[in-house]
């Protein structure tokens, strides 16, 4: 019996070293696991800061991708722009052409009138006839054809500078059609644009039509905008109005009805050379001085 308990005893230490080898083994083992993981989650912790700077990274590649799509759609607007610009600029050319070759027959027309005077002056002081009442009725009919002449040159430049005038009003919104104020002509200007709006109003037609941009803005002020209004605060229609008041108001001073006081006569523009640069500064339009 003694001999069984003993045997019983040898096996059960036997078996308890096992449990402890197989104890240990699974602590190693558990250790390894735990290192694995630790590795895992530190991989994982790493991917989702990668995970992070992608997203950043995608989100300012879509942000600049939009920004490159608008500015696309603004040089397409430029481009349509410039391409109606020279459409007109070429037509204005077809007819300033058709009216340089008008005067150029006009000017043969009159320096043959001046050859043949001359010859019919000298054959009357050749001959001492006396015909003086020839002579003034030839005269007067010369003074006739000038006077017709400076009439024709006068409507000329009436109807340049009214087609001016006519042609901003369609530039202005194909320049600006991308802006708000522009989509929806109500909409104030605003200072970002303003200044840029009426630049392109004196390149377009201001300086053509020698009109003071800050006299322009007086009457602006005077007639179209609210009391205490800033001109920042316009809106393009209101500007369209008033542009087009106040060109009438100059239009109707540089080139008065028959007749009527107050404004250029033909004699003015003659002097000028007809050209509004040329006038002296007394002769220029102001509404301050209405």
């Amino acid at each position: 019996m003694q001999n069984q308990t003993k045997g019983l005893n040898s096996d059960l230490l036997s078996s308890n070293l096992q449990y402890e080898q197989q104890n240990l083994q699974l602590q190693s083992i558990n250790l390894d696991f735990q290192a694995s993981n630790n590795r895992l989650n530190s991989t994982i912790f790493q991917l989702n800061q990668k995970v992070d700077v992608l997203e950043d990274i995608e989100q300012n590649l879509t942000i600049t991708v939009d920004k490159y799509q608008l500015r696309n759609q603004e040089l397409t607007s430029e481009v349509d722009s410039l391409s109606n610009i020279t459409l007109d600029l070429n037509g204005r050319v077809v007819d300033l052409n058709v009216q340089v070759v008008l005067l150029q027959e006009e000017n043969d027309n009159y320096a043959q009138l001046n050859r043949d005077l001359g010859t019919i002056v000298s054959f009357l002081n050749d001959t001492s006839l006396g015909f003086q009442q020839t002579f003034e009725s030839l005269s007067s009919s010369l003074a006739t054809q000038i006077t017709t002449r400076r009439n024709l040159l006068v409507e000329d430049l009436h109807l340049k500078y009214s087609t001016n005038a006519l042609h901003w009003d369609c530039d202005v919104d194909s320049r600006f059609r991308l802006r708000d104020f522009a989509k929806d002509d109500t909409l104030p200007i605003g200072s970002e644009y303003y200044d840029e709006v009426i630049q392109y109003l004196d390149e377009e037609l201001l300086g053509e039509v020698c009109i003071n941009t800050e006299d322009l803005e007086l009457f602006l002020r005077s007639n179209v905008l609210p009391v205490n209004a800033t001109l920042e605060s316009i809106s393009l229609v209101d500007l369209k109005s008033g542009v087009s008041k106040y060109t009438g108001d100059v239009f109707n001073y540089y080139f008065p009805d028959e007749g009527e006081e107050g404004g250029l006569s033909e004699q003015d523009w003659s002097e000028a050379d007809y050209d509004c640069e040329k006038l002296p500064s007394d002769k220029l339009f102001y509404f301050s001085n209405i």
